[in-house]
This record gives structure tokens, C-alpha cells and sequence, in this order.
């Protein structure tokens, strides 16, 4: 996992590699010192990642469809995306036509976002894990996704 893509916010997977694996909520991250602080999901316990061999522990969680019903999106078969030749989305309504429009292209989760200048007039944005969604979708509009794991 590339912790240079972590925020604040972020959801992570903790692999303890002795079979107990815990969801957590980055809390604080300091990339430059390398430390962070983890909310345990489960039992609100922090964790400080602080070694190397902590780091080592982190693994990204797969980007999965179930996110996007946590996150309220709504199934839209009839939605037109940009100019693409196939409609349907997975799409969360801000109006103003600046909605956040997410599905699968050849198997692959992705975010789509308007650019003009493109041949269909927007752009994929592959997310493969829940943190790169959570980042794509903060640096696009601003919003901080919290979603119940």
C-alpha cells in the first residue's frame, strides 16, 4: 500500500497477520514523520503507526458496490452519462449537473468526471480501493465520504 495516497479520513484495513484484521478510520497522519493515528471500527481503540513494521501492517480495502448503497448512490439504468454510448450509473445527486457518477467499465469500478475537452466529454478515474474513491471524490467536490463498514 502506497501511504502517500493515505489522508485523514481514510478507511484502511489492519492485518495483525496472526488472522485478526480490524477496520480503521485514519484519524491523523503525518506522512513526512511517518505516523498516524487509527480508529479501530470496532471498539473505538486507536492505534499508532509509528515503525516500519506497523506501516507494513496496513492494507488498502477493495473498492466494492456496497459502498456506494452505505453511501447512499442510486442505481440509475436510464442515467446519460457525458457523451459515453452506454447509459446507467451509480450516481449521488448534488444538481447543477455536478454529480458524482461511479460504475464498471470492462470489470473495473470507476469514477467518472466531466472534461470538456475528451472525445466522449469526461474522464475515468479507476478506484480500486475505498481510500482512492474517498480521495477522488474530496479533491473533485469537496465532500468527505463516511461510509458504516
Amino acid at each position: 500500500m502506497n501511504i502517500n495516497e493515505l489522508r485523514k479520513g481514510n478507511f484502511v484495513l489492519v492485518n495483525y497477520k496472526n488472522g485478526r484484521e480490524d477496520v480503521c478510520k485514519i484519524e491523523q497522519i503525518n506522512i513526512e514523520e511517518r505516523k498516524a493515528t487509527l480508529k479501530v471500527l470496532a471498539d473505538n481503540a486507536n492505534i499508532e503507526i509509528d515503525s516500519p513494521d506497523k506501516w507494513a501492517m496496513l492494507e488498502a480495502i477493495p473498492f466494492k458496490k456496497e459502498f456506494l448503497k452505505q453511501l447512499e448512490f442510486i442505481k440509475d439504468n436510464d442515467y446519460v452519462v457525458f457523451g459515453l454510448p452506454d447509459n446507467g450509473a451509480y450516481v449521488k445527486f448534488l444538481g447543477g449537473g455536478n454529480d458524482i457518477i461511479v460504475r464498471k467499465e470492462k470489470g473495473e469500478w470507476v469514477l467518472i468526471t466531466r472534461k470538456d475537452k475528451a472525445f466522449y466529454g469526461c474522464e475515468f478515474h479507476y478506484i480500486p480501493y475505498l481510500h482512492i474513491f474517498q480521495n477522488l471524490v474530496f479533491d473533485y467536490w469537496h465532500i468527505d465520504l463516511y461510509c458504516v463498514l
